[in-house]
C-alpha cells in the first residue's frame, strides 16, 4: 500500500512538472520562427556612399563571393543607366526598399522597385533599349504608381515566402544564357541581395514575377524566363 502511494505521488509530481514547463514561454513559443538575428544574412547599411561611379557604390566588394567583380560590374552598369540610388549606403535610416533587376541575355533590361512608407507603397519600373547580357542602353519606358491594398498584401506574402534574408547571395549555375533575377532588400538598416539565373519555380520566382507583372513591360510569354 505504501508503494502504491509513493508511485501515485511520483506520477502526480511528474504531471505537475510537465504542466509547469508547458506554461513557460520558451516552450509555448517553440513552434514560432527563429528570431531574425539567428538567420538574417545581411550587412549594415553604410551611412555615406562612395561616388556613384565607384565600383562599390551599388555592391560593396565581396558581395558575390568568387564571382564578385564580374557580377558587381555587370549589375551596376544597368542600375546606373536607370538612375538608381544605392541601397547599401546613404539615404534615410528608416528607408524600407525592395528592388528587382531583370537581365535577360538578349532582351531589354528591366529594373523595378518598391519603396514602403506605411501605410502606402510606391512602385516604379524602368526599361532600357539595351540587352541584359550586354550594354544597358537608355531608358525607353517608365512606370510610377502606388500599389493597391491587394497588391501590398500579395507582395508581403510573397516576400515572406521567399525569405530572401536566409538565402545564399549567389549559387552556381551551369546555364550559359538565361536571365538574372536580382532582388535587393533594405529594411531596418540592413541590406541583402540575392541573385538567381532563370528560376523555374518556387517562392523566389514568384517574388520576381510580382515585380515583372506590376511593371506591365513583359506581355509575351516567350519573353519571360
Amino acid at each position: 500500500m505504501k508503494l502504491n502511494r509513493t508511485r501515485g505521488a511520483l506520477v502526480a509530481g511528474v504531471v505537475l512538472a510537465l504542466a509547469w514547463l508547458a506554461s513557460r514561454p520558451f516552450l509555448r513559443d517553440s513552434a514560432l520562427p527563429e528570431p531574425p538575428s539567428a538567420r538574417v544574412r545581411g550587412r549594415p547599411v553604410e551611412p555615406t556612399c562612395p561616388d556613384v561611379q565607384h565600383d562599390a557604390y551599388y555592391f560593396p566588394a565581396g558581395t558575390f563571393a568568387l564571382t564578385d567583380e564580374f557580377f558587381r560590374e555587370w549589375y551596376s552598369e544597368h542600375l546606373r543607366s536607370t538612375g538608381q540610388a544605392s541601397l547599401t549606403c546613404g539615404g534615410a535610416a528608416t528607408l524600407e526598399s525592395y528592388r528587382f533587376t531583370y537581365l535577360r541575355s538578349f532582351r531589354t533590361p528591366i529594373v523595378a522597385s518598391i519603396e514602403v512608407t506605411p501605410p502606402t507603397a510606391s512602385f516604379a519600373a524602368w526599361e532600357t533599349n539595351g540587352r541584359g547580357g550586354y550594354k544597358p542602353g537608355d531608358v525607353i519606358k517608365t512606370v510610377r504608381r502606388e500599389l493597391s491594398a491587394d497588391e501590398r498584401a500579395q507582395f508581403t506574402q510573397r516576400l515572406e515566402l521567399a525569405d530572401v534574408w536566409a538565402l545564399d547571395s549567389v549559387v552556381d549555375s551551369t546555364m550559359n544564357d538565361g536571365a538574372e533575377w536580382v532582388i535587393e532588400v533594405r529594411r531596418r538598416g540592413v541590406y541583402r541581395v540575392v541573385t538567381r539565373r532563370s528560376p523555374r519555380s518556387g517562392p523566389y520566382r514568384e517574388l520576381g514575377l510580382f515585380f515583372i507583372r506590376a511593371s506591365g513591360f513583359v506581355n509575351i510569354p516567350g519573353d519571360l524566363y
